[in-house]
């Protein structure tokens, strides 16, 4: 399943799978640039990302342009999961 939404819908719609997984923010294996904005943002584990939707992450203040770029990283990283879970 590749990431291919509305920008305001929740993750955890997008990725419904997911919801059962209990990983912190360490655990979900991200650039540490990535982890740091997550957890400076009080996203500590999947489950609060995937009540999130990508417009939730742009709204963060102040959002860079290379912070935009997270959001990327963080599409992939939920594809990634879901492609294992289906393995």
């Amino acid at each position: 399943m590749s990431y291919q939404s509305d920008s305001g819908t929740k993750y955890s719609e997008i990725y419904p799978s997911l919801q059962e997984f209990d990983l912190s923010a360490e655990e979900f294996d991200m650039p540490i640039h990535v982890y740091n904005f997550l957890k400076r943002n009080g996203i500590h584990n999947v489950q609060l990302l995937l009540e999130m939707s990508e417009d939730d992450l742009m709204n963060i203040k102040p959002l860079s342009a290379r912070q935009a770029g997270f959001i990327e990283i963080i599409n992939d990283k939920l594809d990634q999961l879901t492609k294992e879970q289906l393995d």
